[in-house]
């Protein structure tokens, strides 16, 4: 899957209701599911770390190792939905 087919079907979980997504030059603004926000915020305060470092670093490690295929694992919470 490419980077542009993988950009279209991650916009989807927007429409879920699961993620928001903004990035603003080297910024980005990442809004999760409550239940989500809670599990990150957990597993970073056991590591001592802030909840923004952890999820930072899970991405640019997922990012800088190619790890999307492997992290989405073939998921279909990526299938694209009809309009």
């Amino acid at each position: 899957m490419g980077d542009a087919e993988l950009g279209k079907r991650a916009a989807n979980l927007g429409e879920l209701g699961l993620v928001h997504l903004a990035v603003v030059g080297d910024e980005v603004t990442l809004e999760l599911s409550p239940a989500s926000a809670a599990l990150l915020r957990q597993r970073a305060s056991e590591k001592g770390l802030a909840a923004a470092t952890l999820a930072a670093a899970l991405l640019e490690l997922i990012i800088q190792d190619k790890l999307y295929d492997a992290v989405l694992d073939g998921r279909d919470i990526l299938t694209p939905h009809a309009a």
